[in-house]
């Protein structure tokens, strides 16, 4: 399948993802503590009666976090209740060679099926083990959109404890 990038916003960051590692598009639901330890894992969601671990965009890179539930001037990453949540919030599927993981959005921009022309490689020059979880860079005008490397997201300890996690539930 071609490349179709799903463009979605984390406070004001947008990142994209390639439509061929996404499962669905989920409406935020209620959240429970996740059973990993990681910065990055704190929470899980029920998808089609398996729970899934939320993978936190904001704490891999650094987003600073601001309120996006009603009636909540913080947002505390496990108390979130069904009727907080605010309606733009979602849950994007993914896959990766291992794992499936949800990805917590606060809202999905768009799905762009005309992005081919607009993609670019990442620059030698920015390609390090700290930028491995990008893919492409997206030129939309004049924004620019980093394409998510799922399969660079997660770390090896992290993979692991989703993977054992899921053997021991089953």
């Amino acid at each position: 399948m071609d490349f179709v990038p799903i463009i979605f916003k984390i406070e004001e960051e947008e990142f994209g993802i390639d439509i061929n590692y996404v499962d669905a598009v989920e409406m935020a639901s209620g959240v429970d503590p996740a059973g990993i330890k990681s910065e990055n894992i704190k929470e899980e969601i029920d998808y089609r009666g398996k729970r899934i671990p939320v993978f936190n965009l904001k704490n891999k890179f650094g987003i600073k976090k601001k309120a996006h539930h009603k009636n909540e001037a913080q947002v505390n990453d496990c108390n979130v209740k069904k009727n907080e949540i605010d309606d733009d919030v979602r849950y994007i599927i993914v896959r990766t060679k291992e794992i499936q993981i949800a990805i917590y959005a606060d809202s999905i921009e768009k799905i762009d099926v005309d992005s081919e022309k607009k993609l670019y490689d990442l620059p030698a020059l920015i390609q390090s083990e700290a930028t491995q979880c990008y893919d492409k860079i997206l030129k939309i005008g004049d924004r620019i959109v980093m394409i998510l490397n799922i399969d660079q997201l997660l770390t090896k300890q992290e993979i692991k404890q989703i993977a054992d996690q899921n053997r021991s539930t089953r």
